[in-house]
């Protein structure tokens, strides 16, 4: 889990809900969705790192939102010229979720 953090993103009692459900403090669907609106919010702001780490945790997880999580994270690490670690997490996101073939592929042909 990551410490709550009103340094980014959004700010006064929203971000702390948000963050509070990200720590696993209510349901894992509450917690994927948090992650979700957490590193969206962050990539709004050009924060890339700080979304990458809310999109990874959720693409990590179990969640139905993680192949989505993981299809972001790619395309955020190739924005930021991190490509071997976004073809990492190809081939994870195509071992895990092999139905997502379409999409993936139509994400690196915008690299």
């Amino acid at each position: 889990t990551y410490p709550i953090d009103n340094s980014h993103g959004v700010k006064g009692s929203y971000r702390w809900s948000l963050e509070l459900v990200a720590q696993n403090r209510v349901s894992r669907m509450d917690r994927s969705m948090a992650w979700f609106c957490l590193g969206y919010q962050a990539q709004r702001e050009k924060k890339l790192d700080i979304a990458a780490k809310y999109y990874r945790q959720l693409f990590l997880s179990d969640a139905f939102l993680a192949p989505d999580g993981g299809i972001v994270l790619v395309m955020l690490l190739d924005k930021q010229g991190k490509t071997e670690e976004a073809d990492a997490v190809v081939a994870t996101l195509l071992k895990r979720f092999p139905k997502y073939k379409d999409s993936v592929e139509e994400v690196r042909k915008k690299r």
